[in-house]
């Protein structure tokens, strides 16, 4: 899915950058371009139907934008409704191609189900950076069950 993710993040004409944003000391680039989406390591589950187990997987995305450090509170405002509104149209577009619908990328084919409602969580001066934007969140499940007989012996 980071890879599925990140070519639509990469695809959206505000040209936002896409990067692994796991742990911000070691996995943010210090050359990044801004606007970026930040992907982070998902947390990942089982839900039960019956005997089957399908995979769940929680999504957290940062999407922000840099101001000045002496930027104004509408300047704050004006880089949260942007990324607000990127990342929403990201997650559509994400959930046009991967949720309502199966199709393959890389040669695998993507079929997901919302089990969680979309969540954007405002963030702003993120430590001396001045990164403002949310962070998009959301729950899917895989409704391709995984085979885990040539596992064992």
């Amino acid at each position: 899915m980071y890879r599925a993710f990140g070519a639509v993040v990469s695809a959206h004409s505000a040209r936002v950058s896409y990067i692994h944003d796991t742990n911000k000391i070691l996995d943010r680039d210090s050359s990044v371009n801004w606007p970026a989406c930040g992907w982070k390591l998902p947390t990942v589950g089982l839900q039960s139907a019956g005997d089957v187990y399908f995979d769940t997987y929680t999504i957290s995305l940062l999407f922000v934008e840099q101001t000045a450090s002496d930027r104004s509170s509408l300047e704050m405002l004006a880089a949260h409704a942007k990324m607000e509104a990127i990342a929403k149209q990201c997650f559509l577009r994400f959930a046009n191609l991967y949720i309502h619908d199966t199709t393959a990328f890389e040669g695998v084919d993507i079929d997901l189900e919302l089990i969680r409602d979309v969540l954007m969580t405002p963030v702003w001066d993120d430590g001396e950076t001045m990164l403002t934007g949310v962070v998009l969140s959301f729950t899917v499940k895989a409704e391709k069950v995984e085979c885990i007989d040539a596992y064992f012996q």
